[in-house]
């Protein structure tokens, strides 16, 4: 995997879900951080209910399957949910570690609190697939697990700056009684189902990488959607 397709990969962890690609926090006795890159794209949900008109009862299936899978962090059987275009980036089994070690390692655990469908697409066909647009929502918590970090108002400023640098379309805030930083924020997925996959599949969509977007996206599908 070169440089240029491991940057988009972190991109899609970091806007999450699918959340989310990655930028990993590092953060050390000193609270020394890099730039933070944890996941998330292509995924990150919570189980719901909904019916739009836009939507058929198959894809209404896969995406409370695949958000719940995405709540309750289990990623080896979410690959089987993204589309496998992402995989000519990174190995399946791969990106399941990254997603597991981003959300829970020796430094941080994130939980997801809360996640929603804020709008379907009416279906796009272009040649053999059809797509989807979809936005959605998600909340996520951040918790240190060096506690003692938190004793430290400019540590806790440090990284509450830097969060924000990673999540700038969204926001950040230190709860104190929680003791973790809560990330509100708003994303872009497609739902893409071809004659390869007949079921459909989701793909993040990182506007950051536009590149790389045209690498897993037909030209004419992110004019159709005005997505850059």
């Amino acid at each position: 995997m070169v440089g240029e397709d491991k940057f988009y990969i972190v991109s899609l962890i970091n806007r999450f879900f699918l959340f989310s690609a990655y930028y990993s926090i590092l953060v050390t006795q000193s609270i020394r951080m890099k730039k933070l890159l944890f996941l998330f794209f292509c995924c990150c949900f919570s189980s719901l209910l909904f019916a739009q008109s836009a939507t058929d009862n198959q894809l209404n299936e896969r995406l409370n399957t695949y958000m719940k899978l995405n709540r309750d962090q289990k990623f080896s059987e979410l690959m089987n949910y993204l589309h496998p275009s992402i995989f000519s980036l990174v190995p399946k089994e791969k990106l399941a570690e990254v997603f597991e070690q981003s959300f829970d390692n020796d430094e941080i655990r994130i939980s997801i609190d809360s996640t929603g469908i804020t709008g379907i697409s009416p279906v796009f066909k272009h040649q053999n697939s059809s797509y989807h647009y979809i936005t959605y929502y998600m909340e996520m918590a951040l918790h240190l697990k060096d506690s003692s970090a938190m004793e430290n108002e400019e540590q806790i400023e440090f990284m509450n700056t830097s969060l924000k640098e990673g999540f700038p379309d969204g926001s950040v805030n230190y709860n104190k009684e929680k003791k973790a930083f809560l990330i509100n924020g708003s994303n872009i997925m497609l739902a893409i189902k071809d004659a390869i996959n007949p079921q459909w599949m989701f793909l993040g969509v990182e506007k950051k990488n536009p590149a790389m977007l045209r690498k897993l996206v037909p030209a004419a599908v992110i004019n159709h959607f005005k997505i850059l």
